[in-house]
């Protein structure tokens, strides 16, 4: 609510919204905020086309905006992931990390084999969600459905008119 109009007054090139939409309830405030248009990440992830694991697809359907963390923190580049046994050892060692007072090019040493892509990959390409993580946002706690991207896409600007629609009778 403050970052995409403070963008789009200090920019003149069009300004894309990213995080925490997933419909067309978030794609009118998106455009209402001065936005041309919006980005998808996670709601992305729960569409038919995507490459992402079935289990990675139904993690994320099953998921309430809670169920996210913050992972990688330790090292300066905050992230979000779905709350997993892997992300809760990744929590972990970065909580010992900052008990211990470890700066960061420590921190990364010793953080990198549990961030390293293949732990990614083995979650949500191979499913593996047990010994993986999975990027996330707290958009998750608005998918409940993995629709054909097609059908997403012309649900989200059905529901965005409607809902500029309405704003405009107000």
């Amino acid at each position: 609510l403050v970052l995409v109009p403070r963008i789009v007054d200090t920019v003149t090139i069009p300004v894309l919204a990213s995080g925490g939409i997933a419909d067309g309830r978030g794609l009118a405030a998106a455009l209402a905020l001065g936005a041309a248009g919006v980005e998808l990440g996670t709601r992305f992830v729960a569409v038919q086309e995507g490459n992402a694991h079935p289990r990675y697809k139904d993690a994320i359907v099953a998921a309430q905006e809670t169920d996210t963390v913050i992972i990688e923190r330790s090292i300066g580049r905050p992230a979000r992931v779905l709350r997993s046994p892997f992300a809760e050892q990744i929590l972990a060692r970065e909580a010992d990390l900052a008990a211990r007072g470890a700066d960061r090019e420590a921190a990364l040493t010793e953080i990198l084999p549990f961030i390293l892509g293949a732990n990614n990959t083995r979650a949500a390409l191979d499913g593996d969600l047990d010994h993986g993580f999975v990027w996330a946002g707290q958009v998750v706690g608005l998918i409940d459905d993995i629709p054909a991207a097609r059908d997403l896409i012309w649900r989200m600007v059905a529901e965005a008119r409607a809902r500029l629609h309405r704003l405009a009778g107000l």
